[in-house]
């Protein structure tokens, strides 16, 4: 049985973590496979070094939220 617990209103439980962490993951990937790996990026590195930026952020929301569950 999942935890429920209610934050401003809205309630939550242990799978509405678990679809934001699983969503955040995907987007890495997709992030990850369509744009750090396409071989302009390659060749654009401080282009590419925004990018992976953007990937650090999304992996701290990930390790943020998946502690919460």
């Amino acid at each position: 049985m999942s935890n429920k617990k209610k934050l401003g209103g809205i309630e939550l439980d242990d799978f509405h973590y678990h679809e934001v962490v699983h969503t955040i993951n995907l987007l890495m990937g997709l992030i990850d496979e369509s744009l750090i790996q396409h071989p302009v990026l390659k060749l654009e590195k401080e282009a590419r070094q925004e990018i992976e930026k953007a990937t650090d952020h999304l992996f701290e929301a990930y390790q943020q939220i998946a502690k919460k569950y």
